[in-house]
């Protein structure tokens, strides 16, 4: 009997034994997962945090500043006004202070130099690479070059406006010009996805005359490869055809 009640004792003890070594283990699996999890969501925080530092940093602005211009273009009107506006002319055009304004204004003028002398290096080369190709056929002339900048022909050809349709600031001072001159015009408006709501949108935006639109004295258009046809410059552009020749139009003090 006594060594029966000792069997079972055992037993029981073995049983105990097992599920404590169980639990510990469930325990200790429940610990790694906490820690795996953990480990990875700092993992990500670190990454987004060091990705948000590249982007601030490529515009020569703080994080700070990053994330007011996120936040600008994810709840501000600047959602639907020019969502893809750079972030520089965003937070300027935002801006409540003149310091401020200037500010921006300074880092958008040097990363504005910085981008425009890569792409008329390119274009200086693309256009001996052109002419070497097509020597009867010449592209659209360039203003960097002053001797290249042509005054508008009242009695010629009308005149190609291209302009971004996301670019609502930079554009409206060339828009306007182009408008006063009376000139008839086509108008090719680039990132438009083919929207046709898009287009009426930034026409009514820019109140453009409607009686012209009509009459076909002004036409807007979604860019089909005119612009890499014809402009491959710095938007917005304003070209017209004279003597056979692609040249761009400097309007003056309109």
């Amino acid at each position: 009997m006594i060594l029966k009640k000792q069997i079972c004792l055992l037993l029981l003890l073995s049983f105990m034994s097992w599920d404590l070594l169980a639990n510990s283990q469930l325990v200790s699996k429940d610990l790694d997962s906490t820690k795996s999890v953990e480990k990875s969501d700092e993992e990500s925080r670190n990454t987004q945090e060091e990705r948000i530092k590249e982007k601030a940093s490529y515009w020569g602005l703080t994080v700070t500043e990053w994330q007011k211009y996120e936040k600008l273009i994810n709840e501000g009107g600047r959602r639907y006004w020019s969502p893809n506006l750079d972030p520089l002319t965003t937070l300027g055009v935002e801006s409540e202070t003149q310091e401020e304004r200037e500010h921006y204004a300074t880092l958008l003028a040097k990363k504005e130099f910085e981008r425009t002398t890569k792409e008329l290096e390119f274009q200086r080369i693309y256009n001996r690479m052109f002419k070497q190709l097509y020597t009867n056929v010449l592209p659209v002339e360039l203003d960097d070059n002053p001797n290249f900048v042509a005054p508008l022909n009242y009695e010629g050809d009308r005149m190609i406006l291209f302009i971004d349709i996301n670019d609502n600031v930079r554009s409206e001072t060339l828009l306007g010009k182009a408008l006063k001159t009376n000139k008839e015009m086509d108008i090719y408006l680039l990132n438009t996805k083919h929207d046709d709501l898009a287009v009426q949108k930034w026409a009514s935006l820019h109140h453009l005359p409607i009686d012209k639109v009509k009459s076909g004295e002004i036409t807007l258009n979604h860019n089909s490869g005119q612009w890499e046809q014809i402009g491959k410059n710095t938007l917005p552009m304003l070209v017209q055809n004279q003597g056979g020749k692609w040249r761009q139009i400097e309007l003056g003090d309109l």
